[in-house]
């Protein structure tokens, strides 16, 4: 469940336009609830078959630095994607600018 929630949120994110930061707290929310029972080697072996590290480094680097949430640091370190290979397609760059780059604008009186 995690890896597709971590997944679906970066994809929506970069390809939709969708800012869904409750999806960025379900991920906190299963990591709080139920982190030993998640399977870090099937999320690797999940994210190595569908070519998504790129999307689940981004998102759980992020948990872990804003939320403190428990992510193995080994399992960062498999992920995150290599300055020295090529790219992978999916690629696009930490999720977080994203998700807060709506613009709102606010009423404005000057006194």
């Amino acid at each position: 469940m995690l890896w597709f929630f971590a997944a679906r949120l970066y994809n929506e994110a970069f390809q939709f336009n969708t800012l869904k930061l409750i999806m960025f707290g379900d991920c906190h929310a299963i990591l709080h609830k139920r982190q030993a029972a998640v399977d870090w080697d099937e999320l690797l072996g999940v994210s190595q078959k569908y070519g998504m590290q790129p999307s689940l480094f981004y998102v759980l680097a992020q948990l872990r630095n804003l939320t403190g949430a428990d992510v193995p640091q080994d399992v960062l370190a498999a992920l995150q994607p290599n300055p020295l290979e090529i790219p992978h397609e999916n690629d696009w760059g930490d999720v977080m600018p994203k998700l807060f780059s709506r613009s709102i604008v606010q009423e404005l009186s000057l006194a």
